[in-house]
């Protein structure tokens, strides 16, 4: 089955209460990664499966220099989980 899905960053939101209660570093802040307006594609289909891999290399567009986008994910997820 192929899947195809655009997913674009509408807002960003921080939630100190949970960040306290669920991230390994509760002061890290809003996500550094997504950025308002960057668009992702997802797809799905033989072997290829981009839902699976937190977004890596999906990213189509961004209004965001280099460093500040999605790219540094492989590197700074580990700050927000624990």
């Amino acid at each position: 089955m192929q899947h195809k899905v655009k997913v674009t960053v509408i807002d960003k939101k921080v939630y100190p209460e949970l960040q306290l209660q669920y991230c390994a570093d509760p002061t890290v802040g809003a996500c550094p990664c997504y950025n308002i307006g960057d668009e992702f594609l997802f797809e799905r289909y033989g072997k290829a499966d981009n839902f699976w891999h937190m977004g890596l290399h999906t990213l189509t567009q961004s209004n965001n220099a280099a460093e500040n986008v999605a790219a540094k994910l492989s590197k700074n997820y580990k700050n927000y989980i624990s």
